[in-house]
């Protein structure tokens, strides 16, 4: 009997501006749509809400080994906190967005690997281009 097909982690390649970024162990894609109420004397007392959303976020957290310090650099060095992201799945599926470089935490023990997480927040619209 086979399993339904799945992806593994490690085959969703993140990028941003078209670099992978080293040492990532866990991607976390959350996408969140705002509802908005338009319930009215109207609607009997349930609520009704609009079909389009009013903000729609996309937010990206991510895990990882240090292997270098480039995104260390990239938060305190550059001026603009915005980049281009590209989450690429096993079946050519692309999530693209550009994210604003929100947190950047770095931990390590003396005796394992020094670790980091970092968060990046959407800013402006977010596409997405299924593959095959």
């Amino acid at each position: 009997m086979s399993v339904g097909a799945g992806i593994l982690g490690r085959e969703a390649v993140l990028t941003i501006a078209g670099q992978p970024i080293a040492g990532v162990t866990t991607k976390g894609l959350s996408i969140a749509n705002e509802a908005v109420d338009v319930s009215s004397d109207d609607s009997s007392g349930y609520r009704e809400l609009m079909a389009q959303s009013g903000m729609s976020t996309l937010d990206l957290s991510i895990s990882g080994v240090t292997k270098n310090l480039e995104l260390m650099r990239s938060c305190i060095v550059n001026a603009s906190k915005i980049y281009a992201f590209t989450l690429t799945y096993t079946d050519g599926s692309i999530v693209a967005f550009d994210g604003f470089f929100s947190t950047l935490s770095q931990t390590g023990e003396s005796d394992t690997a020094f670790t980091f997480d970092a968060a990046f927040q959407s800013s402006g619209a977010y596409t997405f281009t299924p593959g095959a």
